[in-house]
């Protein structure tokens, strides 16, 4: 892609705390496992065809990464978070959890929590104390 030019995917993550040269596109479980491991094989069900976004973020609480992925459909999305929830890495513990929430601690004792709202599924890692 040329540098200046406007990524549609990338419009998915918020810009205020947004770290400079650290926004990515994700299609697969190629792209999300450099960046990390959710669970094995194509968790947030991408299938090469949905695009997400990922990007880290420094704020008063510290660094985070925001992974972002808008589904055609809610019914998408749904499906996508049962799928992570039923499937989450054996690495990482579910500490609280909800039709549409889930939070969990990783190895590092940072958390993770993953929400689905709508077409919209949301994950942000490497958080210090657990989501409020």
């Amino acid at each position: 892609m040329p540098a200046d030019a406007q990524v549609p995917a990338l419009s998915l993550l918020p810009q205020a705390g947004l770290l400079a040269g650290s926004a990515r596109i994700l299609r697969g479980p190629v792209g999300l496992q450099a960046l990390y491991t959710l669970g094995d094989g194509d968790i947030l069900q991408l299938g090469g065809k949905i695009t997400g976004a990922a990007g880290d973020y420094r704020d008063a609480a510290g660094a985070n990464t925001l992974i972002v992925v808008d589904y055609p459909a809610p019914a998408a999305a749904g499906a996508a978070f049962r799928h992570l929830k039923a499937n989450l890495d054996t690495y990482l513990k579910p500490t609280a959890s909800t039709d549409s929430r889930l939070v969990f601690q990783d190895y590092e004792k940072k958390f993770g929590v993953a929400t689905v709202n709508g077409r919209r599924l949301e994950v942000r890692l490497h958080l210090t104390k657990p989501p409020a």
